[in-house]
């Protein structure tokens, strides 16, 4: 650009092409050079000096004031009245300002517009999986009023279309969306490998690029800016795709399946769920879970736990998931009931969700540890590569670590899918004979090629490995973790009673140490609040505290200041929650 400038004969702007120059002007304000940065690349620390009201600060000519003519907020702009603009400003209606005519507003009568996301940096990032996790797909927000009106359900691809093009997004069901306005997310949707995430279509009828649905004819005629916050559009259902889904929880039916001596031990037990509607089910990306919930005799409310869905994540015509469910040593919950069924019995199911997504190509190798049923997630994984064989498949290593041969859970599916997936090795693991898995015993050349790591098992065993592959060198950011038992409360709910306000649903609740969490408090107060893994993992009920304290249960490393997650949040004084 600086190059281009010179030719241009604007070389006085741009510090005669010498773009060094540039950086010093830049840094000179902190007094430093870029000489002095490069003799320090670990970087240099410069204590950064907030002075409040400097319009205060006096000057030659009196108070400094702002920047504007008269040094004084103006609400009567003498510049923009010089130049021919309204000196005042007027509402107008963002669509009619943009529409070319009326007949654009007729065949588009809903208003689109975007937000940044808090997970990334404008457009970019969408290819760091530490971000990725947190928005995996392009999502465009709808009031429940205008998603029900276009047959819209939660986690449905649905069109956008403008006068200027058409793109496909996933449908995020918002109640703080106004009911004729769709709020749709931008940025460049690079493949996430370490994800399973294949790129994004910028161009053609796959696209989710924003840009594509945004034209240039109509300006500000202030700012010279293109219209990107309010363009007029309409919706539709993504024709061809496959299954629908649906807020909150679903009638399924929870039946036994039949298996093959050997494939589970006693127990385990694999169920097949088929919704009560007889309709088609969307697709999944291995790794993720399903919430479900059960009623018990004597029980008040429903009892829930979430399970990974096992079998191939793609299926044409799905009308089943499945999940496989052990039953722990002196269990009487969900877990218990559900090997207690007979037959079949009545369950309630949410949507597909969860953050641990698993990769289906890459050139990086990837290691998968299952402890005991910790490999129905994996499972998941293996079962589509061997469905897809796609074409560029990671080398992949499975440690399967269990009691003994006898207690190994799929040990028959797994031989039978290990030889259909190219370059895959299984490595058994019983701590009885050999003890646990630890980080020394896995093998170096995978951490020399800057493997992928995949835990999922016990928190224990997690964190244990986590930090022994941290010591032998492998990147924070190459390990990934799902832990398959709740998490351990650090000490009793504080006691006290407060006021907690969900601002968006205009509910004022009280909160006691019996109430629980804040999203039990909620829940139990018919309040439609998300969740999904009730165990601090997925984030998806994460809360946004307006005003007030909070303190969670347990550990938490959550990326946005001023949040909370409701499955394990209590307050410590009154609340306002933006929910």
């Amino acid at each position: 650009m600086f190059d281009l400038a010179v030719q241009l004969g604007l070389a006085r702007h741009f510090f005669d092409g010498d773009i060094e120059a540039a950086w010093n002007h830049q840094l000179a304000p902190i007094g430093l050079t870029v000489d002095e940065l490069r003799r320090h690349p670990e970087g240099i620390r410069r204590p950064v000096q907030q002075r409040p009201r400097k319009y205060q600060d006096q000057t030659e000519g009196g108070v400094r004031g702002f920047a504007t003519p008269t040094r004084r907020i103006e609400f009567y702009s003498e510049r923009l009245h010089l130049h021919g603009y309204p000196a005042v400003p007027r509402e107008i209606e963002p669509r009619r300002s943009v529409a070319l005519d009326d007949a654009e507003l007729e065949r588009f009568p809903l208003t689109l517009t975007c937000a940044k996301s808090g997970y990334f940096c404008h457009s970019q990032h969408h290819a760091l999986a530490s971000l990725r996790r947190r928005l995996p797909e392009p999502l465009a927000h709808l009031h429940p009023t205008l998603a029900a009106a276009r047959g819209i359900a939660p986690g449905d691809w649905f069109r956008i279309a403008t006068r200027t093009g058409s793109v496909r997004f996933r449908a995020s069901i918002d109640q703080a969306v106004q009911p004729d306005v769709v709020m749709a997310s931008y940025g460049w949707w690079q493949a996430c490998d370490d994800l399973g995430l294949p790129a994004v279509a910028i161009t053609g009828a796959d696209s989710s690029h924003y840009n594509g649905l945004v034209g240039a004819e109509q300006l500000d005629e202030v700012a010279g800016s293109i219209a990107l916050r309010a363009f007029p559009c309409e919706i539709s259902r993504e024709a061809g795709t496959q299954g629908q889904g649906w807020q909150g929880f679903k009638a399924f039916r929870a039946q036994r399946v039949t298996v093959v001596p050997g494939e589970h031990p006693p127990e385990v037990v694999e169920l097949a769920l088929t919704a009560e509607d007889g309709s088609v089910l969307p697709d999944f990306h291995p790794g993720q879970y399903v919430p479900l919930a059960l009623e018990l005799p004597g029980v008040p409310g429903r009892l829930e736990r979430s399970y990974s869905l096992i079998g191939p994540a793609r299926l044409e015509g799905r009308t089943e998931y499945r999940i496989a469910v052990k039953r722990a040593s002196g269990s009487a919950g969900v877990s218990q009931a559900l090997h207690e069924i007979g037959d079949e019995c009545r369950v309630w199911l949410q949507s597909p969700r969860g953050q641990f997504l698993l990769p289906r190509a890459g050139r990086a190798p990837v290691v998968l540890v299952a402890a005991g049923i910790g490999i129905t997630p994996f499972l998941g994984l293996l079962e589509t590569l061997a469905a897809e064989a796609p074409p560029e498949v990671p080398p992949i290593t499975l440690y399967h670590c269990n009691r003994d041969a006898a207690s190994r859970a799929f040990a028959p599916r797994i031989a039978e899918l290990a030889p259909r997936i190219p370059g895959m090795q299984v490595i058994d693991v019983y701590s009885r004979t050999a003890g646990r898995l630890t980080a020394a015993a896995m093998a170096q050349h995978l951490i020399d090629a800057h493997a992928r790591f995949y835990l999922c098992g016990p928190d224990a065993m997690l964190r244990s490995l986590t930090e022994g592959l941290v010591a032998r060198g492998v990147h924070r950011f190459a390990i990934f973790r799902e832990s398959f038992q709740g998490v351990a409360y650090v000490g009793p709910a504080d006691e006290g009673t407060f006021r907690v306000r969900f601002e968006r649903s205009g509910r004022e609740l009280t909160w006691t140490g019996a109430s629980g969490t804040l999203l039990q408090l909620g829940l139990d107060q018919g309040l439609e609040l998300p969740s999904g893994c009730r165990v601090g993992q997925c984030e998806s009920c994460l809360l946004r505290v307006r005003s007030g304290r909070v303190r969670h249960l347990a550990e938490v490393d959550l990326a946005e200041e001023g949040t909370c997650l409701g499955c394990l949040a209590i307050p410590c004084s009154d609340v306002v929650l933006d929910a």
